[in-house]
């Protein structure tokens, strides 16, 4: 019995690549970003979806 893989293999628009790359990009920010917030405020509760 073969093993199918779920995804298949394609390659993307280059909008599609440029818009997720900026996407993960930001999404990398804001956790750096959430880290030194709570490191200077040690006291606060935030969540990243709040910023």
């Amino acid at each position: 019995m073969a093993l199918t893989s779920a995804f298949s293999s394609l390659s993307p628009s280059e909008q599609d690549l440029k818009d997720t790359l900026i996407s993960l990009k930001l999404t990398r920010r804001i956790l750096k970003i959430h880290a030194l917030l709570l490191e200077a405020h040690p006291e606060w509760t935030v969540h990243e979806k709040q910023m």
